[in-house]
């Protein structure tokens, strides 16, 4: 016990000593290293956080500028929007397509064409001008609307090939209209060969038209999806064309309607192109 009480002495001697003014010196350095570590340490947090504000501050008005500059860019135009007009269209004449038989009894639709339902004595012509109230002047709009929204666009080819195409939609809708068949099929009468006439010159615009926009398609890729949607329509067309020759009469009617639906669908594929056409800016 003696012992240990005068280690304890001694110890607390050495402690006392080292703890008064003669320790100061040796402790100073390190209070002083640890003060200037510790600035540092706050001097560099703060410059990091300053960093992060003008980022964030000079982040905040290109976002917003970006947000209102591709705002303004989805904004479309009256003639984009009048292009939709096109999918009006289709959907008035497959509604005509497909109702109209309704009130055609004995009408069939595999064996028998779609003119027989509009036919000047046909029992479905009333309502068949009723459900396709909006095909030809939403037809003849949307590619007469796509005319003008292609002007500056696009190949030469591409733009010659939609308004070689478009006078065909004028000359459907008009010549259809002066000069449906007198019965349901060809009797020989004077509008029945205009009835003809009519759509020789119909699949006649309609090959070229789109054979030229097919390759205005396949020279440029800027025209791919237009020469990709005419290549279907044409293949259509043709299927239509061919398939009336060959198959037997009992289907006549099936693969006549490739051929009256491939001008309607090309043409409201014409007027999604200009709805979803990029404005220059």
């Amino acid at each position: 016990m003696g012992a240990l009480s005068c280690l304890w002495c001694k110890n607390t001697a050495e402690a006392s000593a080292k703890d008064g003014a003669e320790g100061l010196p040796s402790l100073l350095p390190q209070v002083q290293a640890g003060v200037h570590h510790q600035r540092a340490e706050f001097s560099n947090r703060d410059h990091g956080s300053a960093r992060r504000k003008d980022a964030v501050l000079t982040a905040i008005p290109v976002v917003m500028h970006c947000v209102f500059f591709r705002r303004k860019n989805m904004k479309k135009s009256l003639i984009q929007k009048l292009g939709l007009l096109g999918v009006v269209s289709f959907l008035s004449y497959t509604a005509a397509v497909v109702f109209a038989p309704l009130a055609y009894p004995g009408y069939h639709w595999m064996a028998q064409a779609v003119s027989d339902l509009s036919a000047a004595n046909a029992p479905s012509l009333a309502l068949w001008n009723q459900l396709s109230a909006f095909y030809n002047v939403c037809e003849v709009v949307c590619a007469t609307v796509v005319c003008i929204g292609i002007q500056g666009q696009k190949t030469r080819l591409l733009r010659s090939g939609i308004y070689l195409f478009t006078i065909m939609e004028w000359i459907s809708a008009v010549g259809y209209r002066m000069f449906p068949l007198s019965d349901s099929g060809y009797t020989g009468a004077f509008q029945d060969v205009m009835h003809m006439v009519t759509t020789a010159l119909v699949v006649l615009l309609s090959i070229v038209s789109l054979t030229m926009i097919i390759v205005a398609g396949a020279k440029s890729k800027n025209c791919r999806s237009y020469g990709v949607c005419a290549a279907v329509a044409l293949a259509m067309m043709l299927v239509g064309a061919m398939g009336m020759k060959i198959v037997p009469a009992e289907y006549f009617g099936v693969v006549e309607r490739f051929s009256v639906f491939a001008a309607t669908g090309f043409n409201a594929a014409l007027g999604i192109h200009l709805f979803c056409q990029k404005q220059k800016s």
